[in-house]
Parts: structure tokens; sequence; C-alpha cells
């Protein structure tokens, strides 16, 4: 990728994508702050269609993370149990900046086509 101080040679084509640069610099945020997403067990929660949502949890840091990724055009929802240790916390769509309206019961969530989110609780 060019980015950043790199030259782009002449005559390639090649023009940088700093709105790419921004969206890896926001996951490599995410992956640092949550250890569930690095070092955490992995549990398929859902595939239906277009949509996967998985779960990442890391018992030593106490980080539970859930992706929602739809490779769609259309909108999906989906819907899941609330985490253990998530009651009462604040549930964060942190890819989006999106709080998410949870209580004790399942998680439902839409997630537009062609998109992710990533669920955090704090």
């Amino acid at each position: 990728m060019p980015w950043g101080d790199r030259d782009i040679l002449p005559g390639k084509g090649d023009t940088r994508d700093e709105a790419m640069r921004e969206d890896y610099k926001k996951l490599i945020a995410i992956r640092r702050a949550h250890p569930a997403l690095w070092r955490g067990n992995h549990t398929g929660l859902m595939v239906e269609g277009d949509l996967l949502v998985f779960q990442r949890r890391d018992e030593v840091a106490d980080d539970v993370v859930i992706v929602a990724l739809n490779r769609g055009d259309e909108p999906a929802m989906t819907s899941f149990e609330m985490p253990p240790g998530w009651q009462g916390k604040t549930v964060q769509d942190v890819w989006n900046h999106e709080p998410i309206a949870a209580t004790t019961g399942p998680v439902e969530i839409e997630v537009a086509g062609r998109t992710a989110r990533i669920l955090t609780a704090e």
C-alpha cells in the first residue's frame, strides 16, 4: 500500500487510499485494545447467507468481543445471547462508534450490506 511518506512511482497509476489507511489504523487500535481479538478463543455464533457472526473471548483479561460481518448487498438482522459479564454494561459497536440497545435478553442488531460491526461491553 502506498501510504504515508512512501513514494508512488510515476506511470503506475497508483494513488494513496487514505480512507483505507484510516480503516486499517482503526482496526489495529481496536485489536490492540481487546486481547480477545488476538489471543481469545473463537466461537461461531451464526452463519446464514451472507452474514457471519462470531465471538472471541479471552478469559485472562475477561474480554469478550462479538464480530458480525455482512458480505451481501442487503442489510441483515441477527440476534445472540448476551455474553456472561455483559449484563449491566454499555454495549458499544466500536467499529461504527454506536451504542447498542441491550438488556439482559438477546442482543439484536442489523448489519448493513458490505459492512461489519464489532461489539464490546464497557
